[in-house]
């Protein structure tokens, strides 16, 4: 019996296939056998004979189609190759001036020259092609799943074409010199009663002329069909147009079509419940998630902790309120139970990332909000401030109908702190969010160089760009400038804030001596100790405060320092301090000087405080700083009064500014007019007579001069149609900032987010907290309800996914 092998072992198939894998991989491509219209002549071809190989030749290239020809093929040479045509067949033409070749079974029968262009574009994105789509007769002629579900989502209607003038449809009958066109009555179809019926199905080609079957097309077996292939043109025979609509083949077509379209006897009906009932489930554990996320970052409290374990006390604010809140909802103690703990992979919707996802959508919708209410009041001022950290502040002020608001929009990282790097900030800011730079009406900065600077700053380059956009320096840091010079520039100002903190760091720098201090001191009325301050480079409040201070207790100051100066126990350092201190405070010099530097500095405060504040408005701010200069300069008359009353407090009241003369009114409107040019015109003065009249027979309840009510009551009123340059001026005056501190405290609310303890978080969600903390008035406002809709739609699908 023969030992001889009948099949191949597994290593021989194996080597097989791999030679015929190498063998494949060395065929060229079918884009090879073509030449680019745009690419250079075949000028000849050279079949030789000693290889399997045709080498085609232009002028600077020659290109090789390797294994293409059998052995037994001689060698040719056609000169000067027009082209390179695949026929129907499996057959390569190659066309001259005066023969052709052809290259038997070398194409496949697939690669048509319409077919590989038609490809290119299903390879796009198909929205992008509907009006050539639009066309049946352009249809590409193997569909494939993404251009099926195309049409079906545009519907027949789409392609229908029924407004176009069916030019295109004149055909003339063979033997006589009619022509005949479609009428829109094909597209309806007359039933037995008389009523008539949409053909939707119908579909005419504007370029063809012709008709064609949207569901044949979509689904039909009969590719040959004129309704399917060519279109459908006989108009003397449109009888079969009805034939059509009751063939088999085109019910059958239409009821693929209906199946495909109809949600309820779909083959994703089942996915399409399971959607709805994932993302109700989801929105209802979403709505808590926020919840939490709104409480947490309105108070700017730190969310995760060491461990991100349900049950655990270190496992943070974020899911310890969830935890809380859990013990009287059975709704969300079900869902920690079933999905908490699970670990990655296991979708729970209250992670870490969730968290980050959510606050980035509330961050967004709550921009959104405020980008919209400054479009709607077109005006606006940038307020921006920058810290050691190289973190950028943006502000924008700007007037509603009820109010003026300061809101924090960004917080961005800068590379550097010159005016140029900031204004590309600020420019890249404003191009995000959609604001133009041309509605900008003022800015204000903190007087540094890089800000205020009139050629290189921050300023000069907006007002390269809008020359409206008003510099005014922040004035609250102007008068702490003023504050701080003028007590360097006097030797016995400097020497009385230096013994304040010789006298503050003597009492804070042991225990017990504070103690006798505090022993001594009396409660004020909220029964709170007012003990000595310590000064402050950079708050020049705490210098009235520590004035403050030792007006209030300097008797009882005075007390401590002597008990401690008489005590046999203390050592001989402790006793001489304090009896230095003692003998200084005793001086009529020190005791002058407490109370002068007191009153000074109280008004100062005071008007720091209301300069900072957003309600101020440019007319206050002078009109303030003028009162705090005439109440300084009053001081000089009061030594009598300090001497008599050296240790009591005064107060003293401004004296209000005198009004401006009518010519310097009429002077101030003619100025406004010419600036903003393109924001009032010249019927604003007008406006301004007749408002006064109209404004004393009113008998207004609020001060005239307060502004912020005066723009409440325009609108309440109605009045912008009335005196619309008057409301236009109004809220340019009081959408230019007068200081820059609600960009500051910003930065102070930053101490709060990003600590040692929270130094890992991204720059995104430090951005999204800050704005969700800062602007926590508006995130309790908004809806956020369509946005955990769609939020939770997309995540139960990538669920149903896994």
């Amino acid at each position: 019996m023969s030992n001889t092998k009948k099949y191949l072992s597994g290593s021989e198939k194996r080597k097989k296939k791999e030679q015929e894998r190498q063998f494949t991989s060395k065929l060229t491509k079918i884009k090879g056998f073509f030449i680019a219209s745009n690419s250079e002549p075949v000028t000849s071809i050279i079949v030789p004979s000693d290889t399997l190989d045709l080498v085609l030749k232009t002028d600077d290239q020659t290109l090789v189609l390797p294994h293409l020809l059998p052995s037994s093929s001689t060698c040719t040479e056609i000169e000067h190759v027009t082209s390179i045509v695949p026929s129907d067949t499996l057959d390569l033409v190659l066309k001259t001036d005066d023969q052709t070749l052809v290259l038997p079974h070398l194409v496949p029968s697939s690669s048509s020259c319409t077919a590989i262009e038609k490809s290119d574009l299903l390879t796009d994105n198909i929205a992008d092609h509907e009006e050539y789509y639009k066309d049946p007769f352009k249809w590409p002629n193997n569909l494939n799943k993404k251009f099926i579900s195309f049409c079906l989502d545009k519907g027949p209607t789409f392609f229908q074409n029924m407004d176009s003038n069916f030019r295109q449809s004149a055909r003339i009958i063979s033997g006589t010199d009619h022509t005949r066109y479609i009428s829109s009555a094909v597209f309806y179809r007359k039933l037995s009663n008389g009523e008539k019926c949409n053909r939707k199905w119908l579909l005419y080609s504007p370029s063809k002329g012709s008709v064609f079957c949207f569901v044949c097309k979509l689904f039909g077996s009969l590719r040959d069909n004129p309704f399917v292939n060519i279109g459908f043109d006989k108009w003397k025979k449109g009888y079969r147009i009805g034939e059509h609509e009751n063939s088999i083949a085109h019910r059958e077509a239409t009821t693929k079509w209906l199946i495909r379209t109809d949600t309820t006897r779909s083959v994703n009906t089942e996915l399409c419940r399971q959607i709805s009932v994932e993302t109700e489930y989801w929105v209802n554990i979403l709505k808590r998630v926020v919840s939490v996320v709104k409480f947490i970052a309105a108070r700017g409290l730190p969310y995760r902790g060491d461990s991100e374990i349900i049950g655990n006390n270190n496992n943070g604010n974020y899911l310890g309120i969830l935890e809380l809140i859990s013990e009287y909802d059975p709704f969300l103690k079900n869902h920690l139970e079933k999905f908490g703990n699970k670990g990655k992979g296991h979708p729970s919707y209250i992670s870490k990332t969730i968290f980050n996802e959510v606050i980035l959508l509330l961050k967004t919708d709550v921009i959104r909000y405020i980008t919209n209410e400054i479009k709607i009041s077109k005006y606006y001022s940038i307020i921006m401030e920058s810290t050691q950290i190289y973190q950028m502040a943006i502000v924008i002020r700007y007037c509603t109908k009820s109010d003026v608001q300061e809101r924090l929009l960004e917080l961005e990282p800068i590379e550097n702190h010159t005016g140029q790097s900031i204004y590309d900030v600020l420019e890249k800011f404003l191009l995000n969010v959609g604001l133009n730079i041309e509605d900008c009406r003022g800015q204000s900065d903190d007087n540094a160089s890089n800000m205020s600077g009139k050629f290189k700053g921050l300023q000069a380059h907006v007002k390269c760009k809008n020359d409206l956009a008003v510099c005014i320096p922040c004035t609250a840091h102007s008068l702490n400038l003023v504050g701080v010079h003028s007590v360097d520039c006097c030797v016995e100002a400097v020497n009385f804030f230096g013994f304040l903190q010789t006298l503050y760091n003597f009492f804070s720098s042991s225990t017990h001596r504070w103690k006798i201090l505090t022993d001594k001191l009396d409660t004020n009325d909220k029964h709170r100790l007012i003990t000595l301050k310590s000064l402050s480079g950079t708050r020049w409040s705490c210098h009235s405060e520590a004035c403050k201070a030792l007006i209030g207790n300097y008797e009882k100051i005075l007390e401590a320092l002597q008990k401690l100066s008489e005590n046999v126990n203390e050592n001989g350092e402790t006793k001489r301090e304090a009896t230095i201190l003692w003998k200084k405070m005793l001086k009529r010099e020190i005791a002058y000087l407490t109370l002068l530097w007191g009153d000074i500095l109280e008004r100062s405060n005071k008007t720091s405080i209301e300069l900072q504040n957003k309600h101020c408005d440019a007319l206050k701010a002078v009109n303030l700083l003028k009162s705090l200069r005439h109440f300084v300069s009053s001081l000089r008359d009061s030594s009598e009064i300090y001497e008599n009353k050296i240790i009591h407090l005064s107060q003293y009241i401004g004296k209000t500014c005198p009004p401006d003369s009518d010519s310097a009114v009429q002077e101030s409107i003619k100025n406004c007019i010419f600036t903003y040019k393109n924001d009032v015109d010249a019927s604003l003065e007008n406006e301004i007579i007749q408002f006064q009249n109209f404004l004393s027979l009113s008998n207004v309840s609020f001060n005239e001069s307060d502004t912020f009510k005066l723009l409440k009551w325009f609108y309440d009123k109605s009045l912008q149609d009335v005196f619309p340059n008057i409301l236009i001026a109004l809220r340019l005056y009081l959408t230019i900032p007068v200081a820059n501190c609600s960009a500051e405290r910003a930065f102070s609310k930053l101490t709060r987010i990003k600590n040692k303890y929270r130094t890992s978080q991204t720059q995104d969600n430090l951005t999204s907290l800050m704005i969700l903390h800062s602007e926590n008035d508006i995130l309790q406002l908004i809806d956020f309800n369509e946005t955990l809709q769609q939020f939770a739609k997309e995540k139960a699908r990538k669920k149903l996914k896994l």
